[in-house]
């Protein structure tokens, strides 16, 4: 009897142990932070599981739980094979491990460094159980976007199935060229140049509320993420729309844009989402109706310079809807870019002075107009922000020997390849001034897809928003860290600063 019952417990072990995929992340609080909507429908299956093997063990017939203990370890042994470096060579697939559900690959910041050391690139792994092969290094990762553009694609956002024709990146490629064209068009330097003292009234603004703290949380230091979304945003939706901050419009698409937001933090219904988008492109209709503007002005927005070259394109689904959606994606990776300008500035804050030191001084080192704040975003952009970009394999492709399936992800490692030795003098250290000695080229240096099809359109955007940020912070200010925490994975799949970090400021 006591052998019968040790066999039953040994097998009810096996069994549980076939589980241990999903263990690990769901016991994850980053994966938890970064993924909880998928976090929570492991939980359940694990929950599920553990009560049929509960049930399973306590009124099975010996028999029966020893055939399903010994396919459970039939499956486990295939789990082990499955996750084996070596698998698919025989294939010529790339090597590396493809262990599901594995958490280096989301948590671990050296972790495709580390890969691409061990395995040379390209290298396999996977993002959640979908197998995906890694470049790293820009010259061979760029080399094979181009080379085999057609027969890959971009991976969907949820956001796609909101917009008839879908969202920019996702189109064909004929589509995506007269579409793309209508934003290239509009997203230039006459519009956005104008808005550098607005930006910086908003900069200046939000750092103040920062400074006198809110609701008396000031000694405890205050979040510098909420005060750089609350900036962004509204930069945001008066370059795009037009629409002033402290406006009813304003606080309507404040509210309007956290129901469309494609995290879904509220878990709100597509039928909700729609209304939301419904109601913002009525309100662009009103703004485009309200600032009608002379020809021969420049456009006071986005909005405006695409009405200009293409009137009707509120009426037109796909460009409204690629329009509002372009405002909710940028205005997330530019709050990103900030918090890590702001992060920069404070781990090394060397190069704050140096930015307050120059402080109405012409930069005698920008011999090619690349003044110490720009150099600052530049230098921030290569080491953190940056870090990738996606496509998936439409078709099975060979490259240089190597055979990359259908349906594999494929990931350009970017923040990866800006560390390269070869190319970037310590590439550890945040040094802007090593934008002074040398120009990079887009090969070496490229934070905003390197002229590739879905090349980022707001890189001079970018640069802009963030000089004036950091010019603002540290011309106007001093801070020190309160409280802090480890690097960690946004629900916006991007690394960002511990959302422990606590800030207090006093005028500089």
């Amino acid at each position: 009897m006591n052998r019968m019952l040790f066999e039953r417990v040994v097998e009810t072990v096996v069994l549980g142990a076939l589980a241990w995929p999903l263990l690990q992340p769901s016991l994850s609080l980053p994966f938890w932070r970064a993924f909880r909507g998928f976090a929570w429908r492991l939980a359940a299956l694990l929950a599920a599981y553990a009560a049929c093997v509960g049930i399973i063990a306590l009124v099975a017939p010996l028999w029966l739980l020893r055939s399903l203990a010994a396919f459970a370890v039939v499956l486990l042994a295939a789990v082990h094979w499955h996750s084996a470096a070596v698998r698919g060579r025989s294939r010529r697939w790339p090597p590396g491990s493809l262990r599901p559900l594995a958490l280096g690959a989301w948590f671990d910041r050296d972790f495709f460094l580390e890969q691409h050391r061990r395995y040379g690139s390209p290298f396999k792994t996977v993002q959640f159980v979908r197998p995906m092969a890694c470049f790293v290094g820009l010259p061979g990762g760029l080399d094979f976007f181009r080379k085999h553009e057609a027969s890959l694609g971009s991976p969907p956002l949820p956001a796609g199935r909101f917009i008839p024709g879908g969202f920019l990146r996702h189109m064909t490629p004929e589509a995506h060229v007269s579409t793309k064209e209508v934003f290239q068009k509009a997203i230039v330097r006459e519009v956005y140049e104008p808005l550098e003292p607005f930006m910086r009234d908003v900069v200046r603004g939000e750092l103040a509320r920062m400074m006198d703290g809110e609701s008396g949380f000031h000694e405890k230091g205050v979040a510098p993420r909420r005060h750089v979304q609350r900036a962004v945003f509204a930069m945001w939706a008066r370059l795009f729309f037009h629409v002033e901050p402290a406006t009813p419009a304003f606080e309507r698409l404040k509210t309007l844009y956290r129901i469309i937001d494609t995290r879904n933090p509220s878990n709100l219904s597509d039928n909700e989402v729609r209304e939301a988008l419904a109601e913002i492109t009525a309100m662009l209709e009103t703004q485009l109706a309200e600032n009608v503007q002379a020809t021969n002005t420049a456009p006071r927005s986005i909005l405006e310079a695409m009405a200009r070259r293409r009137p009707g394109l509120v009426e037109d689904p796909t460009i409204a809807g690629n329009l509002i959606y372009l405002m909710h994606f940028t205005w997330s990776d530019v709050s990103g870019l900030l918090q890590w300008v702001f992060r920069m500035l404070t781990e090394h804050s060397e190069w704050a002075e140096r930015l307050r030191a120059m402080r109405g001084v012409t930069d005698s080192d920008q011999v090619s107009a690349l003044s110490l704040s720009t150099r600052v975003v530049m230098e921030t952009l290569r080491l953190e922000q940056s870090e990738h970009l996606y496509r998936f394999a439409k078709r099975d492709i060979e490259h240089e020997g190597i055979m990359i399936p259908r349906g594999w992800l494929v990931r350009l490692c970017v923040r990866e390849s800006h560390r390269d030795p070869m190319v970037f003098h310590d590439p550890d250290e945040f040094d802007p001034d090593r934008f002074l000695t040398r120009p990079y080229t887009r090969r070496e240096y490229s934070p905003f897809g390197a002229g590739l099809r879905h090349t980022c359109l707001g890189e001079g955007l970018s640069r802009q928003v963030g000089r004036v940020f950091a010019e603002e912070l540290a011309w106007g200010y001093r801070w020190r860290t309160v409280t802090d925490g480890p690097y960690e994975y946004s629900s916006w799949r991007h690394w960002r600063p511990s959302s422990s970090w606590r800030v207090r400021l006093t005028p500089a």
